[in-house]
């Protein structure tokens, strides 16, 4: 295949480049990219346009859209000067967060997912460099409605850095393994009803 489109940096975003994440819109009218640099942006798939960009309290680590294309999701890292990963949800059409989750997550955000229906959303997470058996990862399952926490799963050895829906909705989908540049052991995938 040939090059479609390219998707241009808004000039107004200084810093590193380093991409953490992506995802496409159900309809895929729009892609949106996590940013190494406090940046989640959505782009026009037609145009390649920047329409819409959302600051981070540290760098995006991943992103996600509602199936129905209203509400967009990322999830932030964990540092020094943020101890605990974040999740921002923004409508789209206006812009405006229309909330925040993880005041319960203690490490960093990797994979975020929102169910086939819309009604929940599921964050991973995990310390960035942890190793098999260190630091146990968590999948986070909230109700997009009531915010509240459905489920804490736990049973990953290290940190959880991807999710997937089954088209259905009745499964869920996780990966973990050591941290890719530093660590050593094996990966894993776990499926939950």
């Amino acid at each position: 295949g040939d090059l479609r489109i390219s998707l241009k940096r808004p000039e107004n975003v200084k810093g590193p480049q380093r991409k953490l994440g992506n995802a496409f819109s159900a309809d895929g009218k729009l892609v949106a990219i996590a940013d190494a640099h406090e940046l989640a942006a959505i782009w026009d798939t037609t145009t390649g346009n920047c329409i819409r960009t959302f600051k981070m309290p540290l760098w995006a680590s991943c992103v996600a859209f509602s199936p129905d294309s209203k509400l967009f999701a990322a999830g932030s890292a964990h540092g020094t000067n943020l101890p605990r990963g974040v999740i921002k949800v923004w409508n789209i059409a206006t812009g405006q967060e229309a909330f925040s989750l993880g005041n319960e997550i203690e490490e960093g955000v990797w994979g975020i997912a929102f169910s086939p229906n819309g009604q929940l959303l599921a964050a991973s997470t995990g310390h960035h460099y942890s190793q098999p058996g260190s630091n146990t990862g968590e999948i986070w399952v909230w109700n997009v409605q009531t915010r509240a926490v459905l489920y804490t799963l736990r049973g990953h050895g290290c940190a959880v850095w991807h999710l997937a829906f089954s088209p259905d909705g009745t499964r869920l989908a996780s990966a973990s393994g050591p941290q890719p540049l530093t660590g050593t052991g094996p990966g894993e995938v776990k499926i939950w009803d």
